[in-house]
């Protein structure tokens, strides 16, 4: 088991650097770092690859926010003010999904750069992506799992019992797709084919992690669609 813990914030001698928020702009950063050797590697146009990230980095932050504001609404109904306050909560992954893929998509279609082409040179990235900012996930327990049947020693102790840590589950399920996928690229020639060999694993291991998602604590369990 592992025993309970918590790290909302890395000390650095008098600095404070807040994990959540610190870990999902490392993963950008990993994003951008990634992306980029694989569009020189590749020969693509890097002006236009970089045009596309940083549209699919704003889409992400944006449909991330509004999304958070929707599905809370009443709220930030009652909270106008709180809109802008970014600290308060209020973000989803499928908002900011949503807005980046329509940016990035509009821009590939207007410079004429293959969707396709782009989404290959981008999928590794996208996993190393979702590994690093689970990172942050894992140390707040943002998605802190069911009470597990037995003391398992990847169990977390958390308000007095062992638990699921699907944070952890979702890190080490995308860096192994990211291993995947990069060890890959330069096999598949097939146009494609990389991004849908990612979207098959990354739906794979989401639809088993949530089975192990606590579904009745506070502050910790997301609503879940079908």
């Amino acid at each position: 088991m592992i025993p309970a813990y918590s790290f909302p914030a890395i000390e650095i001698g008098s600095l404070s650097l807040p994990t959540y928020p610190l870990a999902h702009s490392l993963a950008y950063v990993a994003v951008g770092i990634i992306v980029l050797i694989e569009a020189k590697r590749r020969g693509a146009d890097i002006k236009t690859v970089y045009n596309t990230l940083l549209l699919g980095f704003i889409g992400a932050i944006v449909g991330a926010r509004i999304g958070g504001v929707i599905t809370d609404f009443d709220y930030f109904i009652a909270n106008p003010s709180q809109v802008i306050n970014l600290g308060s909560g209020g973000w989803t992954e499928s908002g900011g999904f949503i807005l980046s893929m329509i940016l990035m998509v509009g821009y590939l279609r207007k410079v004429r750069f293959s969707i396709l082409a782009f989404f290959d040179l981008a999928v590794a990235g996208l996993a190393a992506r979702f590994a690093v900012s689970r990172f942050g996930c894992a140390a707040v327990h943002d998605h802190i799992g069911k009470e597990m049947v037995g003391n398992w020693p990847w169990g977390v102790e958390y308000d007095g019992a062992v638990r699921h840590e699907t944070g952890l589950y979702s890190l080490f399920a995308n860096a192994f797709i990211f291993i995947i996928l990069w060890t890959m690229r330069k096999r598949m020639k097939t146009r494609g084919m990389l991004f849908v060999t990612y979207l098959f694993l990354y739906s794979i291991s989401v639809f088993m992690i949530r089975f192990f998602r606590a579904e009745y604590l506070p502050f910790v369990s997301n609503e879940r669609y079908y």
